[in-house]
């Protein structure tokens, strides 16, 4: 799995210069749109994972078991 290394200096520097800028938060191309992304992305796989280690029933999803 890779790991990315958060930068949040960078970020929020950034950020602060699109504002400024008059961009929007959120859209399309919006300041903390790849942000959100990444974080939702992220959280989604980590339940997934979470998920499938803790299922007792392996053959679940089909609706039939042993």
């Amino acid at each position: 799995m890779e790991t990315n290394k958060f930068d949040y200096e960078k970020f929020k520097k950034e950020a602060a210069q699109r504002l400024k800028n008059g961009e929007s938060l959120l859209g399309k191309e919006g300041v903390f749109t790849n942000l959100l992304k990444d974080f939702l992305e992220a959280t989604h796989e980590r339940e997934l994972e979470s998920h499938i280690a803790t299922d007792k029933n392996a053959n679940r999803k089909n609706g039939k078991g042993k």
